[in-house]
């Protein structure tokens, strides 16, 4: 695999991709068409095909890597979420949103049962599948889900973080399509304290830069 990538990395995608339909024609012969080694070669050749804005090949290689992946690890291993989360990003483009939440929807519970419910990653996953239930225009699971994700990311950062006013704006804009004002104007006002501080905190050490750089 590694002179395919040599050639990508010298912007020869076509090169590439040639390479490792080589490579995958070997490992094939070499471990078996369902071996672990040539669900790897089948991501680097998908992945080739995506660069060439060849999604529909790039899906079937994806969807055949995760199952031999499947078979090899089981289907709840954390060896999966690679995979999933990948041909999540994947359906986004081709627009198959259904797709989409339940991969995402696997590489939750897998993401939860291999590092806690409250691990950063999970608070990641939480977001990218309450986005594709907004799409399916699913609101109540995309803010129920946005808030668990937020109660993450507070923990991860400080509830005065500037990420933290990011996820504030953008549950509050699903609340408000859901009428309900109440808890939008809630969230709003929240998010607006958050930034309010995060530039006076800036403009502060702004300040302090120019009176240490002048007294210099």
């Amino acid at each position: 695999l590694n002179l395919g990538n040599v050639y990508g990395c010298l912007g020869d995608v076509e090169k590439k991709r040639d390479m490792l339909v080589r490579s995958l024609r070997i490992k094939q012969r070499e471990y078996g068409p369902e071996h672990v080694e040539v669900a790897k070669a089948l991501v680097s050749l998908g992945n080739a095909y995506g660069d060439l804005g060849m999604l529909e090949e790039q899906r079937d290689l994806l969807e055949r890597a995760l199952r031999i992946q499947r078979r090899h690890f089981g289907p709840d291993h954390r060896e999966l979420l690679s995979s999933l989360t990948g041909l999540s990003t994947l359906y986004d483009r081709l627009r198959d949103i259904p797709r989409k939440r339940d991969l995402l929807d696997q590489s939750l519970r897998i993401m939860e049962s291999s590092f806690g419910p409250r691990h950063y990653n999970v608070g990641i996953i939480l977001a990218a599948l309450a986005e594709a239930h907004g799409e399916l225009g699913d609101l109540e699971r995309k803010c129920e889900l946005l808030e668990r994700s937020l109660g993450i990311i507070e923990e991860k950062f400080g509830p005065e973080h500037h990420n933290v006013a990011v996820y504030l704006a953008e549950i509050a804009q699903t609340y408000d399509r859901l009428g309900r004002a109440a808890r939008r104007d809630e969230l709003i006002l929240r998010a607006r304290e958050i930034e309010e501080a995060h530039l006076a905190r800036r403009d502060a050490e702004r300040e302090a830069a120019d009176e240490d750089s002048g007294g210099s």
